[in-house]
């Protein structure tokens, strides 16, 4: 999931087994709680979409299609970043 939320990560994440995970650090360095867009994301929604976004634009531009399980939409996400290199950044979102 990081390598989708964050390009930096891409191609560097590696996580086996079970995973916790928490939102961003305060400003001490201290775990927060996830934000509530990725925790309706993960948790309550049941069809997603996967979202690109080419450099130096600023527009998201929405595959076509969907996908009723956020794993798999992951899992395109992050190929498709690999795959079109003019590619900037990947997003998974709730179809609405």
């Amino acid at each position: 999931m990081a390598a989708v939320h964050n390009s930096d990560f891409r191609g560097h994440d590696f996580v086996v087994g079970d995973a916790f995970v928490t939102g961003p650090l305060d400003s001490k360095g201290r775990d927060r709680t996830v934000p509530a867009q990725y925790a309706r994301l993960w948790l309550e929604a049941s069809s997603f979409q996967v979202q690109k976004k080419i450099a130096g634009s600023e527009l998201w531009l929405t595959k076509r299609g969907h996908y009723d399980d956020v794993h798999v939409a992951y899992v395109v996400a992050v190929r498709l970043a690999r795959r079109e290199p003019e590619v900037a950044e990947v997003r998974v979102v709730v179809m609405r």
